[in-house]
């Protein structure tokens, strides 16, 4: 069983930085024990000895301690024979069990980099706490702290789809559970508002672009002694068609 109790003191090391407001400093010692986590996997690689090939038809086992993706398990080399190819289907049905150590790793992981996003909330570096709270989200869906952090961040960065998407999920995970009153009280409200400047960034980034369309179309034009405004486009009330009627201006 490896020994995590350095990553354990700088993770305590850094949330006791956190509270004194030392964000820059409790980012350095979060950080400095996901290299020590991610280190271990790397020597564990390192050290494992190749098994050498024999001429069997048993397929070599998956190693899971080479693969920090656990749902994208690389295929298996694929067989001649059709039987054998709905044989290695059916093994891939199996849900995969992680040990203890694999899970003690995932949780710190996802426990580092959750902590790290709050410290650049606080830093006011919304980008890198997105990014850092996504890592974790990669590693555990349902972890409601980094999904309420990445909605903190995207707000400032006016990422709308996502905020919706985030708070649609953290309803799903919570719903049954004692952070759902949280959820209903802070989140779900703000759903109407979110919903409208999603659609208010959607017009105005729609008026950009036809802006720009309109530039293009007029530099085209310019060589024929036109430009777009001599174009006219008119509803019909009763189709609901546009027609496009030409006139000099």
């Amino acid at each position: 069983m490896e020994d995590f109790s350095e990553i354990v003191r700088l993770k305590e090391e850094g949330n006791n930085l956190f509270k004194q407001k030392e964000y820059q400093k409790a980012i350095a010692c979060y950080q400095q024990g996901l290299s020590i986590l991610l280190a271990k996997d790397l020597i564990h690689i390192q050290n494992e000895e190749e098994p050498e090939e024999e001429a069997s038809t048993v397929e070599d086992p998956i190693d899971l301690s080479k693969h920090n993706d656990f749902d994208a398990i690389p295929e298996q080399q694929e067989e001649t024979k059709q039987e054998d190819k709905t044989e290695v289907v059916e093994e891939f049905k199996t849900p995969i069990v992680l040990s203890e150590e694999e899970k003690t790793k995932r949780e710190l992981e996802v426990i580092l980099r959750s902590n790290s996003a709050a410290c650049y909330l606080e830093m006011e570096h919304f980008e890198r706490a997105v990014q850092e709270c996504s890592k974790a989200i990669s590693i555990d869906s349902k972890h409601t702290k980094s999904l309420y952090r990445r909605i903190k961040a995207n707000e400032k960065l006016e990422n709308y789809d996502q905020i919706i998407t985030d708070i649609k999920s953290m309803e799903e995970i919570t719903n049954g559970t004692s952070e759902y009153e949280m959820v209903k009280k802070l989140l779900l409200p703000q759903l109407p508002k979110f919903e409208d400047l999603r659609k208010k960034k959607m017009e105005v980034e729609m008026q950009k672009m036809w802006g720009q369309l309109k530039d293009l179309g007029n530099s085209v034009l310019g060589a024929f002694g036109l430009n777009l405004d001599n174009f006219k486009f008119n509803k019909d009330p009763a189709s609901g068609n546009y027609n496009v009627s030409f006139g000099n201006k």
